[in-house]
């Protein structure tokens, strides 16, 4: 609801991802929302390609969101709630901005500002391009990791 709610302030378009408690009020709620509910990886990956920015508005604690890290990866700028243990990392390499939910108006301006500052969003995806892969593990790495974890279960 937060971000439907700022994109609607902002007169910028939204495509929500998933199902959930608040389908109902949000097909309510006017603006350019639109509601794709559950989607294959497939279907996913057609909205990102279509999308300016991924927003995660988390109003709690996100421990570690896969979705940003992949998202920034494929060059997808990220705006993320200063909830998520990750903000700071979006802000440090490039990638993403954040916000305070707690501060009316705080998404909408900046859902607002990169919907229409195309340096900003070309300079996202490129830093998210170059940079984002310092928060995962390579294959080689994970592989190793779980490997070691294997000898040491044994």
């Amino acid at each position: 609801d937060l971000a439907a709610e700022a994109c609607i302030q902002a007169g910028v378009p939204l495509t929500l991802v998933g199902e959930g408690e608040l389908d109902g009020r949000l097909r309510e709620a006017g603006g350019d929302l639109r509601l794709a509910g559950w989607c294959s990886r497939t279907e996913i990956l057609d909205h990102a390609n279509r999308a300016r920015a991924l927003i995660v508005p988390s109003r709690v604690v996100e421990p570690f969101g896969l979705v940003i890290v992949e998202a920034a990866m494929s060059g997808l700028p990220v705006i993320v709630s200063d909830r998520a243990y990750l903000a700071g990392d979006c802000q440090r390499l490039g990638f993403g901005q954040s916000f305070d939910p707690a501060v009316p108006g705080s998404l909408a301006e900046l859902v607002a500002r990169i919907a229409t500052d195309d340096a900003t969003v070309a300079r996202m995806s490129g830093n998210g391009f170059a940079h984002a892969n310092e928060l995962a593990l390579s294959i080689s790495e994970w592989s190793a990791r779980f490997i070691g974890l294997f000898r040491g279960n044994l």
